[in-house]
């Protein structure tokens, strides 16, 4: 069976692993300030999976999930994540050379914040 797991499914699960016990689920919050929905998302996944139970705002992993998490340690923590967010679009980089600094394209960053901090830029044509 496999599963998408990310990043902050990766975090509750450690912290899980290694708690004694029932944890609050404000601790992952403050501890990673994820937001509720990562948490609420994460919690129901795993609920689905049998590897926590909840009550009232506590959680904590089942037995069943400590040995579920042991036999698929490495699908859980050594696979890679979905990398999609580190494309860009085309419209916003001045050039595709990995090695070069990042710059927006002035021309296309229109709203009053890059406004205030650069001041009205026109773009050029630099073949980019």
């Amino acid at each position: 069976m496999e599963h998408n797991f990310l990043s902050e499914d990766r975090e509750i699960l450690r912290d899980l692993y290694t708690a004694s016990g029932w944890v609050e689920v404000y601790f992952f919050h403050k501890k990673y300030l994820l937001s509720p929905a990562q948490i609420t998302r994460t919690i129901r996944k795993l609920e689905e999976l049998k590897i926590v139970e909840v009550s009232d705002h506590k959680i904590r992993m089942t037995e069943f999930g400590r040995k579920w998490l042991l036999a698929n340690r490495r699908q859980v923590f050594l696979r890679p994540d979905d990398m999609s967010w580190k494309n860009t679009s085309s419209k916003v980089v001045y050039n595709d050379d990995e090695n070069s600094i990042y710059f927006p394209r002035p021309g296309k960053m229109r709203q009053p914040f890059y406004e205030k901090l650069y001041g009205k830029v026109k773009e050029t044509n630099n073949g980019a």
